[in-house]
């Protein structure tokens, strides 16, 4: 007798709770999804700098600025049209010399700052 009261008290209990259980639900906000926000495309391009050079060296991008350690490189995604400047003096170019200007053709090239 007890332990059928205590089932129905935990049955009881567990359909007083549903309801607020299901509006709380973070799955509840998979099914309400808007198609035009996740189809937004990345106009940016992106490419890899590469020192292949023996000194440390920096470059700016977009007015950030990224270190480069000798024989390293990054992935940097920019928008069409925006300049890329060394900050150190390197071996082939002196510091505030313009590297490339970013355009679609840049797109997943790796490009040698030496």
């Amino acid at each position: 007798m007890i332990r059928q009261t205590a089932i129905a008290l935990v049955l009881a209990a567990t359909a007083a709770l549903a309801p607020t259980t299901a509006t709380a639900a973070p799955l509840a906000n998979l099914l309400h999804l808007h198609p035009h926000t996740a189809a937004q495309q990345d106009a940016r391009v992106s490419f890899y700098l590469h020192n292949n050079g023996y000194q440390y060296a920096e470059f700016v991008v977009d007015g950030k600025a990224y270190p480069l350690q000798p024989n390293a490189s990054v992935a940097v995604k920019a928008l069409p049209g925006t300049v890329v400047y060394t900050r150190t003096n390197l071996l082939v170019r002196k510091r505030g010399d313009a590297i490339l200007t970013v355009d679609p053709k840049v797109q997943g090239a790796r490009i040698n700052l030496n």
